[in-house]
């Protein structure tokens, strides 16, 4: 037993560091949706559907084998385990890149010895750089919902561990490791394509060691063999849009429309837009970056850096490429949620990181010195984790699952809803109509993607009535916005005209037969010559300008503590509705009833409600 332990402690202290980040993670664990495109994600692999672009292909398929476990009661807190799972597999596959590196030298040395056993100092850094990384805001933020990223993390650290034994192995270039790590970078390629940002750091570590040579080139070319095989998941793509799923995000069925989706042709407006851009979110990479690791680990990486600059220069470039790259590329993209787009730089500042630690544990030669070291780092270790704990717990969030099911419980049967409320409630309309079958009745429509071409298929499948009412003005929409969509001539006020008119249609077609409801963000220009009455979280139009009852609304409300942009948002969204519906009950004299929607919404958001 004694011995294999000691063969074996690297892989024993791999499984305990995988227990405890995986322990950690379901107790900050998401019970439902949460805000953006939570609603989506949890949607897409259950249905088999397509996601917004890239689509995800490989992710979707994963999700969808984990969407049937039985787990969990909840389909979406299924999904969110398996983000947990992977996150704390991602924090294993690091952890062995990290004691591959470290203890590179001493690898090679104990290859030529054959002596087997590991000591616990060359364990201890590769277990401070994972478990500084595993508990990281960003990274540990992956683990609580449902997310592509864990995936993306996962792969990652496969990718790198295959990349960096198949550099350093002793047979060279044609080892078999080479066709392994080819393939799972096919696979992380199907899964996010920042995987992209890899390139730079490893193809200067490939010519490095084997020169710009004809056989390095030529076997580039042999491992596009396995690469295209791991990327073949998105042939999942064309066959399954050709089906019609309920969630059919850019409708891949041409090679056109699929290098769009794979591509994200329309997210390409956000990146590398101005100077402006790059230096808002420069200055907001250097804000977050303390607070990312708690500060402390980041003097470890200082001191990583200083090690590898005297002792190794090669690999320093390595990592600080991986940091630069990603960081190039990410403060060039112009959107809110940025962070995991870092995620490359942070894992890079873990990687000096363990250097760092390295450093400070040769700075002993007595046990006693190097047990103060490891004692040092398991504190800092532990108030990381005490001090991110808080910022990642979404173990009580309800507020999108009772935001969208108040919306859509307080709608009359067969009602039409327009909104842009993405992050907030048409996500997670989707999982709980698709999913749970809440309200089949009821058809969501959302304004800012009926921009898209797409969509029209979707809703053709979905709410053929609205789409067959409206079939001129569609087609006249359309027509103007192929030529946006393929870069021909326009004319943009033609194009918001047509746009326009088209939803004004689906209001006044549908008008006779089905209640028409619009959310609070949709402008005053659009169903103009409509009286929009606040009735629940929404307006239901109406042609009069008579006075129109409403029960007092049935909402359920469970309070979150975390006050960020989002949950500010969505209790002001609240407040808005509530006291808007109070006024309107007080214009026509029900003075008590206005009095219950005015202590209603102070309940929910006492701020919002006093400042209305």
């Amino acid at each position: 037993m004694k011995k294999f332990i000691e063969t074996n402690a690297h892989h024993l202290a791999a499984f305990f560091l995988w227990l405890a980040a995986f322990i950690v993670y379901l107790q900050t664990l998401a019970p439902s949706v949460g805000f953006i495109d939570s609603g989506e994600l949890a949607a897409v692999p259950c249905v088999l559907g397509i996601a917004h672009p890239t689509g995800y292909p490989l992710w979707t398929l994963i999700g969808h084998i984990f969407s049937q476990l039985p787990i969990a009661k909840e389909e979406v807190v299924r999904l969110n385990i398996e983000s947990a799972l992977l996150t704390s597999l991602a924090v294993v596959a690091f952890y062995y890149v990290m004691f591959f590196l470290s203890g590179l030298k001493r690898e090679i040395e104990r290859r030529k010895t054959g002596n087997g056993k590991w000591k616990t100092e060359e364990i201890i850094p590769a277990l401070f750089g994972a478990s500084a990384l595993a508990f990281s805001h960003t990274f540990w933020d992956q683990s609580a919902h449902i997310e592509v990223y864990a995936l993306h993390l996962f792969l990652t650290g496969v990718v790198m561990l295959f990349f960096l034994r198949a550099i350093y192995n002793e047979n060279s270039i044609q080892h078999r490791l080479w066709f392994f790590f080819s393939y799972a970078l096919g696979l992380s390629f199907a899964n996010h394509l920042t995987t992209i940002l890899l390139a730079p750091a490893f193809l200067f570590l490939y010519f490095k060691r084997f020169g710009f040579s004809k056989e390095a080139f030529r076997f580039i070319a042999i491992l596009a063999i396995p690469f295209l095989l791991g990327l073949s998941a998105y042939l999942y793509f064309p066959i399954r849009a050709a089906e019609h799923p309920v969630l059919n995000w850019g409708n891949p069925t041409t090679l056109e429309k699929i290098y769009w989706h794979i591509s994200g042709k329309q997210y390409r407006v956000w990146m590398f837009s101005s100077t402006d851009v790059m230096a808002k979110q420069f200055n907001y990479f250097l804000n977050e970056m303390p607070k990312e690791f708690y500060y402390f680990p980041l003097l470890f990486s200082l001191l990583g850096m200083w090690r590898l600059l005297w002792r190794d220069r090669t690999m320093f470039f390595f990592i600080f490429l991986l940091f630069a790259g990603c960081l190039l590329y990410t403060i060039n993209y112009d959107i809110f949620e940025i962070d995991p787009y870092f995620l490359l730089a942070y894992i890079a500042l873990a990687l000096f990181a363990v250097y760092g630690a390295v450093e400070a544990m040769e700075w002993f030669q007595k046990p006693s010195g190097k047990a103060v070291i490891s004692f040092l780092l398991l504190i800092i270790v532990l108030a990381e984790a005490g001090a991110n704990f808080k910022e990642t717990d979404e173990s009580h969030n309800y507020l999108v699952e009772d935001y969208t099911k108040n919306i859509l419980t307080n709608l009359q049967p067969n009602a039409i809803i327009l909104s842009y409320q993405w992050d907030y409630f048409v996500a997670g309309s989707f999982y709980f109509q698709f999913v749970k079958h809440m309200r089949p009745d009821v058809t969501v429509i959302d304004k800012e993607l009926l921009r898209r071409s797409w969509y029209y298929d979707q809703m053709k499948h979905n709410a053929p009535q609205v789409f067959e009412r409206s079939r001129s003005e569609i087609s006249a929409f359309l027509e103007v916005l192929y030529k946006f969509e393929h870069n021909l001539p326009y004319d943009p006020a033609v194009i918001e005209a047509r746009y326009n008119r088209m939803i004004d249609s689906f209001i006044d077609h549908n008008f006779s037969d089905h209640p028409v409801y619009v959310t609070l963000e949709i402008e005053p220009y659009l169903a103009s010559h409509y009286q929009r009455v606040p009735e629940g979280l929404a307006y239901r139009l109406y042609r009069d300008t008579l006075y129109h009852p409403f029960a007092f609304p049935s909402l359920t409300y469970r309070p979150y503590p975390k006050t960020d942009r989002y949950t500010t948002q969505l209790h002001k969204m609240y407040a808005e509705m509530l006291v808007q519906r109070g006024m309107y009950e007080r214009r026509y004299g029900h003075d008590e009833l206005a009095k219950r929607y005015f202590e209603k919404a102070k309940e929910i958001s006492p701020e919002w409600a006093m400042m209305r």
